[in-house]
């Protein structure tokens, strides 16, 4: 979403005494620190109004404001004239007309007054279903099931409603009627109902709210509801998960006996998506038999054990260590037994068995000095250099090779380590301005979870990187995917922040201006 100032008295952004510059000091010109925006509300009349304080400093308790002096400003039209429209609430119609308010406040007394008429606002409240403004015809929604059953019904019928959004709220409103609890399970005909609703949003809300209720009466639902999981829908993976919370093995076993997807091997990703997200125990031994089985892809395998890493129990613990045993899954399950090790899987004591596997023993461990060269200087041209020129894709497939020390590129991927931000898709959302000046001047905007870290070693010299893990062992992984362990007594203090992007410049890349517009081209396509 792009920011936007709604209101401001200093349309320039000349910002003093604020949290921009630091409690207080410098410039004191009213225009630029007084205004203090510090509410906004709806008032009956349609206007929006925003209080603010008069206080030159902002912070905790310590204002200077000796007035307790402020201003409510009023937004609307040119021409407009504040009137709040008349009601009785003593009638349904003066009640339809509160419950209409843009006002949050004055609608509420709609809402109350409604609901002490009962059955009788049924007919005003079917009514207003239609109204122009979906909104305000939600609201009506949100009231029919506290009108006794009759005007349950009506909402009930809601859930037919070819409108997506109708269905929702509906559905949400006759769980609110009947929360968690001895009558939360009132809502299960509903949640089966819509278990097959063909929008994955409805599908999702569903599956939220099964949660807490016990799996031997939902299972059946989530059964239905897996099936339709997109996994590459982060959103409908979690709702699954959240909805099973606490009962995932249970919930599991419903959800393998509907989706009957074979030998672990055979599993589709969209159910080894789903027990990644579950946690079950009772998958461990199948989890363990997936990462070893030969036929599978190098990333399935290294999902197998990801997904065995959440899994907090002894069971997988034992899997996990077996795991680093063989060749093929040594390098993964040794990296979680080592960032679970101190973490979720203390309890387990695993230092010991870390030593004899030869995983980690501090006593060997000799660190390498890694480090990122910072860019000499300014860049040798701008972006909008860049953006002055014509990008060419099938030059910028080659181009982005380059890329391959820190990013996985190309299409197919090509071979790289998973340390950079994955590439692929990140383009076709982004302005090519953006792009071009993520690589002419990667420091201006890091991506969030990729701030380099500076580990300063203790025989001299200095470690550059992602760290992974900060207990003892720090685990840090620097350019082209290298992961060190490193123990804390051979550590110079704690680790700090770069302050800069582990990427390397355009320039230092001995990318051309040409050479970024080509690859600007190649992602702005890139699916």
């Amino acid at each position: 979403l792009e920011q936007r100032n709604l209101i401001t008295s200093n349309p320039n952004k000349q910002y003093a005494g604020s949290d921009f510059v630091g409690r207080g000091k410098g410039d004191h010109d009213q225009n630029k620190i007084l205004f203090r925006p510090s509410d906004i509300s709806v008032g009956p009349d349609g206007a929006i109004y925003i209080c603010d304080w008069y206080d030159p400093r902002v912070g905790g308790h310590g204002d200077s404001d000796r007035s307790c002096s402020g201003t409510i400003y009023r937004i609307a039209p040119k021409g407009f004239k504040s009137k709040a429209p008349d009601f009785n609430l003593e009638t349904i119609d003066g009640a339809i007309t509160a419950l209409t308010s843009p006002a949050i406040n004055t609608r509420y007394l709609g809402f109350r007054a409604l609901k002490k008429h009962g059955e009788k606002s049924i007919p005003a409240l079917t009514q207003l279903l239609e109204h122009s403004n979906k909104r305000i015809a939600a609201r009506a929604i949100w009231l029919l099931p506290h009108l006794g059953e009759k005007a349950k019904a009506e909402c009930v019928k809601l859930l037919k409603s070819d409108q997506p959004h109708v269905r929702l709220t509906a559905y949400r409103a006759l769980r609110r009627i009947n929360p968690i609890g001895s009558q939360g399970t009132a809502i299960l005909p509903y949640a089966r109902q819509l278990a097959h609703d063909p929008d994955p949003g409805i599908r999702r809300d569903v599956a939220l709210s099964l949660r807490d209720l016990p799996a031997s009466q939902t299972k059946d639902i989530f059964a239905i509801l897996a099936p339709q999981v997109d996994h590459s829908d982060k959103n409908a993976v979690e709702a699954i998960g959240l909805g099973a919370a606490n009962q995932e093995n249970e919930i599991w076993l419903a959800i393998k006996e509907a989706m009957n997807p074979g030998e672990p091997h055979q599993w589709s990703d969209q159910f080894a998506k789903l027990t990644w997200r579950l946690w079950p125990t009772v998958a461990v031994a199948e989890l363990k038999a997936r990462a070893l089985h030969p036929s599978l892809s190098p990333e399935a395998r290294k999902f197998a054990v990801e997904s065995l890493a959440f899994i907090n129990d002894k069971t997988s613990v034992k899997a996990m260590l077996e795991l680093a045993d063989d060749e093929r899954t040594k390098a993964d399950a040794s990296y979680w037994l080592l960032r679970n090790g101190l973490g979720e899987w203390k309890a387990y004591n695993i230092a010991g068995e870390l030593k004899t596997r030869g995983i980690y023993d501090p006593s060997k461990i000799k660190p390498v000095a890694v480090t990122v060269p910072a860019p000499n200087g300014k860049p040798s041209y701008s972006v909008e250099d860049v953006m002055a020129l014509e990008g060419d894709i099938n030059r910028g497939k080659t181009a982005i090779t380059r890329c391959i020390m820190c990013h996985q590129v190309g299409e197919p991927i090509l071979a790289g380590p998973s340390y950079g931000p994955a590439l692929k898709g990140w383009g076709t959302g982004q302005p090519s301005e953006v792009i071009a000046r993520a690589i002419v001047e990667p420091s201006h905007d890091i991506a969030h979870g990729y701030g380099g870290r500076v580990v300063k070693l203790k025989a001299g010299g200095e470690i550059h990187g992602l760290i992974t893990s900060e207990p003892d062992p720090t685990i840090i992984k620097s350019t082209g995917g290298q992961t060190q362990m490193i123990p804390r007594g051979l550590i110079n203090g704690r680790p700090g922040n770069l302050n800069r992007s582990l990427m390397l410049s355009a320039d230092q890349l001995g990318l051309t201006a040409q050479d970024v517009a080509d690859i600007v081209a190649y992602m702005k396509q890139w699916q």
